[in-house]
């Protein structure tokens, strides 16, 4: 006959892989970033609007800038971003990156000042990276 044995308690206050605390506490080393992407030569659009001449491609990583994992992280975000923008593009340059700052409050002389709700009563700073 088998003995049953506990399982052993963690120390409190630990997060345990795979769970909610855990998952937050590895959340907050986690920065996000902001690539411009340009249109490098669009396709023709006859009768039909024809695309945005600039996008963002947003992703977020606990990875230094400049190491292979950063660099995957960047070009899966550059990839998505054109997959959605192919259709009007040919091709892209890309541009200037950049890193969230902080939040500020919406001002109540801003237009977003009419149409803000509880979600939108600031947005994201933005601080150019200057060196890779």
């Amino acid at each position: 006959m088998a003995s049953y044995k506990p399982k052993p308690k963690s120390k409190v206050g630990t997060p345990q892989p795979n769970t909610l605390r855990h998952m937050k506490n590895e959340k907050k080393n986690e920065k996000y970033y902001r690539i411009e992407l340009t249109a490098l030569g669009k396709k023709e659009a006859i009768g039909r609007w024809g695309g945005f001449d600039e996008a963002n491609a947003f992703f977020s990583t606990d990875a230094k800038p400049a190491t292979a994992e950063f660099i995957k992280a960047t070009e899966k975000a550059i990839d998505r971003t054109f997959e959605q923008q192919s259709r009007y593009w040919l091709d892209y340059a890309i541009g200037k990156l950049f890193v969230q700052d902080g939040w500020e409050k919406v001002s109540p002389m801003s237009p977003a000042w009419e149409y803000r709700t509880p979600a939108s009563m600031s947005h994201a700073v933005w601080k150019e990276v200057q060196s890779i």
